[in-house]
């Protein structure tokens, strides 16, 4: 399945965030929103969010995201 996924995370953990709950401190976002980016269990996310990321981590959006591929169409399944 093809999908992509959110170095939310590690770049935190970069800046010494070590959890959600300190996520959503620095971020100012609600602690359900703090626990998805986390963990990685967005399914959307709006650009205000890609935004406020982008100026705590003081990243590029593409530093914030991963493509991955369907590896089964790669090997014809």
């Amino acid at each position: 399945m093809e999908r992509i996924e959110l170095k939310v995370k590690e770049l935190a953990q970069e800046r010494d965030i070590q959890n959600a709950y300190q996520l959503q401190q620095e971020l100012s976002v609600a602690p359900m929103v703090a626990r998805r980016l986390w963990n990685n269990e967005l399914k959307q996310m709006d650009f205000r969010t890609l935004l406020t990321l982008c100026r705590v981590f003081n990243c590029q959006p593409g530093d914030l995201l991963v493509y991955r591929k369907d590896e089964r169409k790669r090997l014809g399944r």
